[in-house]
């Protein structure tokens, strides 16, 4: 199993199934009934009614249109979370934001929106999760990349 970083060797070992490597399309981006999905200028906009929900960033080369990140934000424009979107085309990792923009925590799913990790970015502490349950924690990023490693014999690309 290759996998870019810890957090992706951590997902790829819950998937239950293959996964086809393929970006996300903007049009196909999940949001509620009736919202609106479209290019506004460089990025991508969600809208409801008129009103922006989100901002869409997509990844090089951007004329493709494959959704990077997207960053949700209030009706006073401050982004309050942001969705990553990866090579398999679901969003595998969202972070909460602070009303200054700090990260609050991170969190890491499988394709099929199971909780697989979180990071509490004022502390540091790192949980695990398997099947809905807490499986472990850690201190520090540096314990759990030192660990995965170990268990990989070092084939994580940090």
């Amino acid at each position: 199993m290759e996998a870019e970083s810890v957090y992706q060797y951590l997902i790829d070992r819950q998937e239950f199934r293959l996964l086809e490597e393929k970006d996300l399309y903007y049009v196909f981006l999940p949001v509620p009934e009736y919202w609106d999905i479209r290019v506004d200028g460089y990025n991508g906009a969600v809208t409801d009614m008129g009103e922006k929900k989100a901002i869409i960033y997509f990844k090089a080369p951007s004329e493709k249109r494959y959704v990077q990140r997207v960053e949700w934000i209030t009706t006073t424009g401050t982004v309050y979370k942001i969705d990553y979107y990866g090579k398999y085309g679901y969003a595998y990792c969202t972070e909460y934001l602070n009303s200054d923009g700090s990260s609050r925590m991170k969190e890491y799913y499988t394709s099929q929106r199971k909780l697989v990790a979180s990071k509490n970015s004022s502390n540091g502490v790192i949980t695990l999760f398997e099947q809905g349950h807490v499986a472990a924690m850690y201190d520090s990023e540096s314990v759990l990349i030192k660990e995965v490693s170990e268990e990989t014999d070092g084939d994580i690309c940090i």
